[in-house]
C-alpha cells in the first residue's frame, strides 16, 4: 500500500523535485522562498481516495508505534483536510489552529 501511495502522489505531481541543485532551479513556494522538493498537500483535497490511503498508513504508523493520543490537530493549511478525515473516519476528536490567530466574536 505505502508503494501505491507514493506512486499515485508521484504520478499526480503533488510531489515535485527541484531539477537541479541550482537554486534558482528549486521549487517557488507562495512565501517567495526557493525548495528543493514540495509536497502539495493543499491539492490533497482534490482527490479524497488518495487522502484516504494516506489516512491509513498514517493511522497505521501511530498504532504500530503506539502513540498514545486523545486528539488529532490539524496545521494550516495543507494539514487541516489530513486531521479532518482521519478524526471522521476514527471518530476522534479534532482541533485546528488557526493561522489568522484567535478568532473575535
Amino acid at each position: 500500500m505505502k508503494r501505491s501511495t507514493l506512486n499515485n502522489i508521484i504520478g499526480l505531481e503533488l510531489f515535485k523535485v527541484a531539477t537541479s541543485l541550482n537554486k534558482k532551479d528549486w521549487i517557488l513556494l507562495k512565501n517567495g522562498e526557493r525548495a528543493p522538493v514540495f509536497l502539495d498537500t493543499a491539492k490533497f483535497i482534490s482527490y479524497p481516495q488518495l487522502q484516504k490511503q494516506i489516512s491509513t498508513l498514517i493511522f497505521k504508523i501511530i498504532k504500530d508505534n503506539n502513540i498514545k493520543f486523545d486528539k488529532i490537530l490539524g496545521v494550516p493549511y495543507g494539514g487541516l483536510s489530513f486531521a479532518y478525515n482521519l478524526s471522521a473516519e476514527k471518530s476522534i476528536p479534532c482541533l485546528a489552529i488557526r493561522k489568522e490567530g484567535i478568532k473575535k466574536i
